[in-house]
């Protein structure tokens, strides 16, 4: 009888080192790692990739330093035998040395 209940202490102390080392590897509560969760990985993602983002952008706005930003609209208006009138733009961007001005166009 002793013996076993010996094996049972050992068994239990083993189950209880066992099922701490398990939820211990998860955030089950709200403590002090919240980023280990889903929306911390996306936060973490988020940012990197607004990063990435920065660093390209950043390289093409060098080059963009030299030429104005502008905007041509074509506007096509189609009428319908059955009376709709129908009127599609077309916003295309229009780049332009800095010496010019910068206009916007409407055909």
């Amino acid at each position: 009888m002793q013996g076993d209940d010996a094996n049972r202490r050992r068994h239990d102390r083993d189950f209880w080192h066992s099922r701490q080392a398990f939820l211990k590897s998860y955030n089950l509560s709200n403590g002090y790692r919240r980023d280990d969760g889903l929306k911390g990985k996306m936060k973490r993602t988020m940012k990197e990739l607004n990063r990435s983002t920065s660093r390209m952008v950043g390289g093409i706005c060098e080059d963009m330093a030299k030429r104005k930003f502008g905007i041509r609209v074509y506007r096509l208006t189609i009428s319908l035998p059955s009376m709709v009138f129908m009127t599609v733009r077309c916003f295309l961007p229009s780049f332009r040395n800095k010496e010019n001005t910068l206009q916007t166009y409407s055909y």
